[in-house]
């Protein structure tokens, strides 16, 4: 559970012996991380006790899970989140990190707030291989992507890409250096069972990127398949070793960009952050939500086109590099 506190579980809807739709659900005593005190990023003051948190809790993405077959389950699944709620005795339960296709299904059956979290990244890649992603940029995207593969193919640093197995121990260390950048200190070897977890689960449609310098690894990413697009799960970077020879771009974009263009995948998700790096190499940029599933509805004074602002001032891109539909709901 690597620091989930007090819980997480999975509640389901089936019908007879088929799942038909389920998600995760987490009660944090202790949130490390800042991104996940929901209601202080949307600018609320703290609830009075610890929202239940629904969806992924690593990473900054989520959506719905369910056989589009039954759409009967969605309304049922959301019911018993609300049972779940006051189950736990808390009074709100946080639905955060959903894309708009998420929300677009779900904000029907949750008339509770919708607010704008963050903004993500990711490619639409076209059909054939990494000249062909390039013609489908500008000019200057092109050569800046050009200059960070110059860079570091004259570093002299090697990739390597494969099954993540081999690379466990790699890609915990680097990861560990990441959270600890965000002041969550982790150990590295306690990452190294939830890694295993997961990828009991992932199977064959992982794949690990480590670059090294000789025998010591200096960024890493591992991503995986998921239906029609390639997501970046996690990146790793040993920050007093990096920084001059487009390491986390290689690593982590172009590798992963080649990767989705050999499976025969359009889409590429990069996830949130660096989205002026991202962007200037051609990235798109979509907003990611919290939805308020359980508890009173709050009124927002404060607006998404005002968090968008906010976001994008932080970030350093236009808004209207935002692609959205719905930044004026809620």
């Amino acid at each position: 559970e690597l620091g989930m506190g007090s819980g997480a579980w999975v509640i389901g809807v089936s019908k007879g012996t088929e799942l038909v739709a389920a998600v995760p659900l987490y009660h944090i005593e202790e949130e490390p991380n800042d991104a996940y005190h929901i209601q202080e990023v949307l600018g609320f003051s703290r609830p009075a006790t610890h929202p239940l948190l629904v969806g992924n809790h690593r990473g900054y993405e989520s959506g719905v899970v369910y056989n589009p077959d039954y759409p009967e389950a969605l309304p049922l699944l959301i019911d018993a989140i609300r049972i779940e709620t006051e189950r736990v005795g808390t009074d709100v339960a946080w639905w955060p990190y959903l894309t708009e296709a998420a929300v677009i299904l779900l904000h029907p059956h949750c008339p509770g707030l919708l607010g704008l979290l963050d903004i993500s990244a990711d490619y639409l890649l076209p059909a054939g291989d990494f000249s062909a992603f390039l013609l489908g940029l500008t000019r200057a995207q092109r050569g800046k992507i050009r200059r960070d593969r110059r860079l570091f193919e004259d570093s002299g640093l090697m990739v390597y890409r494969g099954v993540p197995e081999p690379f466990l121990p790699d890609i915990a260390h680097l990861v560990a250096e990441v959270e600890s950048h965000h002041n969550n200190l982790m150990d590295p070897a306690s990452l190294l069972p939830w890694l295993e977890a997961q990828l009991l689960v992932i199977g064959d449609q992982a794949l690990a990127v480590v670059s090294r310098n000789h025998d010591n690894p200096v960024a890493c990413a591992l991503l995986y398949r998921s239906e029609n697009q390639v997501v970046v799960r996690m990146a790793g970077l040993d920050y007093q070793r990096t920084g001059t020879a487009g390491e986390y771009f290689e690593t982590t974009l172009y590798q992963g960009i080649e990767w989705a263009l050999d499976q025969g995948i359009r889409q590429l998700s990069l996830g949130t952050g660096t989205l002026q790096a991202k962007s200037y190499r051609g990235a798109r940029l979509s907003p990611r939500w919290a939805l308020q599933v359980a508890g009173t509805p709050l009124v927002d004074h404060i607006g998404n086109n005002t968090r968008l602002d906010k976001i994008c001032k932080r970030e350093r891109v236009p808004s209207s590099s935002v692609e959205s539909v719905l930044v004026n709901v809620g």
